[in-house]
């Protein structure tokens, strides 16, 4: 199994509020919403592939503004196996344990990048707790002087 490429497809993005002087909470959600077979062209031979269509949702409460991104996880599989997972797909609208979490970190690494580029652009705190240094971090980073 093999992640070939992430794609974002469609962005929706909108700030409701002027100002975000209150707390705000963030909802992140992603899912996947169609598997499809998708043809790879690798040299001069064509082997078969699924196209896993996701959409990622970031919900900012109360009603300050919403992100929502779709796109494209593109997964090269054996044959057999690529088979399996798109008749449990037409079957039960589910993907496989062994293969959702590498394809859903894969559309959530992407997304949470692009949610954070947009955040920024509309003033919106960032969907993802990005790190921070505090005052105890720096006093321990520094040296300390020493008299002579």
């Amino acid at each position: 199994m093999t992640i070939v490429g992430v794609h974002i497809t469609k962005v929706n993005a909108e700030r409701n509020m002027k100002s975000v002087a209150q707390k705000v909470g963030i909802n992140n959600n992603i899912s996947v919403k169609e598997v499809s077979e998708h043809d790879f062209m690798l040299g001069s031979s064509k082997q078969q592939g699924l196209r896993f269509s996701f959409t990622f949702n970031c919900q900012y409460t109360p009603d300050v503004g919403t992100i929502d991104l779709e796109g494209d996880v593109l997964f090269l599989a054996e044959e057999e196996e690529s088979k399996k997972i798109l008749a449990d797909w037409k079957e039960h609208k589910r993907v496989h344990g062994d293969h959702v979490e590498n394809i859903l970190n894969s559309a959530l690494m992407r997304s949470n990048i692009q949610a954070i580029k947009i955040s920024q652009d509309l003033g919106l705190p960032s969907p993802v707790p990005l790190p921070r240094v505090e005052k105890k971090q720096l006093q321990k980073a520094q040296p300390k002087a020493t008299a002579k």
